[in-house]
């Protein structure tokens, strides 16, 4: 039985295209793919070049989204330096426990609708919880909790 035997430059080649850009058709040619793909009747075709056509024209810098975990760990921080016994601190503890069990950030916000809590505290936490939502200038690492959309096709 024989080995699989890599080349050495194959991971090499496979690394630097994964780094590379990709550049899309420009939109004209695009839009033409998308009529000529309608006319063979080839509708995979038509889908794939209506969906590249949207990300071709679309903005160039998509706007990032923390993760609930990256959140839940500033609220967290958040609850630790607000003074003890404040709504303040209430309301980020609150925010921490929905945003750890929740997945995304509209699920802490169903979650924080399906418990009863103080209106002040209630409307702490749905301010916080918009608030770390967005992320925040200079929060573009993946380390920081931030996830960007993946380039390719």
């Amino acid at each position: 039985m024989t080995a699989l035997v890599r080349r050495p430059t194959e991971h090499a080649a496979l690394a630097a295209a994964c780094r590379s850009p990709r550049r899309l058709p420009s939109v004209p040619a695009l839009m033409a793919a998308l009529l000529d793909a309608h006319g063979r009747g080839d509708r995979e075709g038509a889908t794939l070049a209506a969906h590249r056509v949207v990300r071709a024209a679309g903005p160039e810098e998509i706007p990032m989204s923390v993760t609930t975990a990256a959140a839940a760990a500033l609220a967290r921080q958040r609850q630790r330096l607000a003074p003890v016994g404040s709504n303040e601190r209430r309301a980020a503890g609150v925010a921490a426990v929905l945003l750890d069990s929740a997945r995304t950030h509209a699920g802490a916000r169903r979650l924080l609708a399906q418990h009863r809590v103080p209106e002040d505290v209630h409307a702490a936490v749905l301010a916080l919880l918009d608030e770390l939502a967005t992320p925040r200038e200079g929060d573009d690492a993946p380390s920081s909790g931030v996830v960007a959309r993946p380039d390719g096709p």
